[in-house]
């Protein structure tokens, strides 16, 4: 079984059936706050059917339950991605920055 990195970074391929539709993981290990940045996307035939937030929900759910993760961040996403910033919303991430275009979520444990 998997673990939560701490120095690298993981990387799932996203399956729908036996076929590919995205990636998802983490962008480097758990840094001194304990927090790991995760990443995903989909292949673009893919999105708008709710896998993003099925995706989204899981990884990060998945990364608050290792003992080192107190909170999950996605860092600079577009602002104009509302199908990302939705994903990350309905998953409990909560916007707390917003600069140039970019924005910036978090996920705290519980």
């Amino acid at each position: 079984m998997a673990t939560a990195p701490s120095g690298g970074s993981l990387v799932w391929l996203v399956m729908l059936g036996e076929v590919v539709i995205g990636d998802c993981g983490t962008l480097g290990g758990i840094d001194d706050q304990g927090a790991i940045e995760v990443g995903y996307g989909l292949a673009a035939e893919h999105r708008g059917r709710g896998y993003g937030n099925e995706l989204v929900a899981a990884l990060s759910g998945w990364l608050l339950s290792q003992p080192q993760v107190e909170q999950v961040v996605a860092r600079e996403v577009l602002a104009d991605n509302v199908a990302s910033r939705r994903a990350l919303e309905n998953a409990g991430f909560v916007l707390e920055h917003e600069e140039g275009g970019l924005t910036w979520y978090a996920l705290h444990r519980p």
